[in-house]
């Protein structure tokens, strides 16, 4: 460990792996891991996509990096994804009926030459020695930020829920499900004031997956939960923290079977862990 790390910083990222957040970032030999991503090829043999390297231009894009696939011995099985795409995201799921992962990249259409963000899905070939083409998007209904895969009903294939940017320039979700060759939209949410970031994992109780959105109020993180209803997205569980403005905060959602309740995970520089707990959203019909 370089002398410089304070105990600090190296107890949050010893908590991140212990609570298992994929989007940890360190250094290793072949450059930083950035996000991490569990699925299967078609035989159900389980690898891990890596998304690595890269640097940051000046607007904080990620340009350059790789995407690796490497097999449960840890080995390298396939690493010629097109860095000139930039993937900047990578997430697991089970859409259109089989195991996928989601790269977001930058890159212009033929009938948009802006470079933009772009949803691409693919599947594992045998072997995990290459990538199947599930559905290359060129947008999403609206320009997105982040992604995810949520199983919002509890049951199927998972969703594609996105934190998307509005026409007024605020954020809201939009929910997706496959259709045939493509998506389809099946819900949405008003402009949500001060929302920051976006996770899905079951932090309530029931069988499905919710939405989870931070949002900033006057200095106070509000983790809120949604679930869809009807064609919307509405709240159905939150829960309220205030984090130290001095020191670094770090937050996720507990896994099944980690031995924490479901909720949320937040740490902090000094290398405390808490999970809290949500509650019914007091708006809940």
């Amino acid at each position: 460990m370089n002398d410089g790390v304070t105990r600090g910083a190296f107890a949050v990222v010893w908590a991140l792996i212990l609570a298992g957040q994929w989007a940890v970032s360190w250094a290793d030999e072949d450059g930083t891991v950035r996000e991490r991503a569990m699925t299967e090829d078609p035989g159900g043999n389980v690898f891990e996509v890596m998304l690595r390297g890269g640097v940051e231009d000046s607007e904080e894009a990620l340009r350059g990096a790789r995407i690796v696939v490497r097999d449960r011995a840890g080995q390298a099985v396939w690493d010629e994804f097109d860095r000139g795409l930039h993937p900047w995201l990578l997430r697991s799921g089970q859409f259109a009926g089989k195991p996928v992962v989601l790269i977001g990249v930058r890159k212009t259409t033929i009938f948009d030459p802006v470079v933009a963000r772009r949803p691409f899905i693919y599947s594992l070939r045998p072997g995990g020695k290459g990538l199947r083409k599930v559905w290359l998007g060129t947008s999403l209904s609206r320009p997105f930020v982040t992604a995810d895969f949520a199983n919002l009903d509890g049951r199927g294939d998972d969703e594609l829920v996105a934190l998307e940017r509005t026409r007024s320039g605020g954020l809201s979700l939009g929910a997706y499900c496959w259709k045939g060759f493509g998506i389809e939209g099946i819900g949405r949410t008003e402009e949500l004031d001060g929302a920051k970031e976006m996770r899905c994992g079951d932090v309530w109780g029931d069988a499905a997956d919710e939405v989870v959105v931070k949002r900033v109020h006057e200095g106070r993180w509000l983790f809120e939960g949604f679930a869809p209803r009807d064609d919307r997205l509405v709240p159905c569980c939150e829960v309220w923290a205030t984090p130290n403005p001095d020191l670094p905060v770090i937050w996720g959602l507990t896994k099944p079977g980690d031995g924490r309740p479901r909720g949320l995970w937040i740490t902090t520089g000094d290398g405390n862990m808490r999970v809290l707990r949500f509650r019914a959203t007091a708006t809940t019909e």
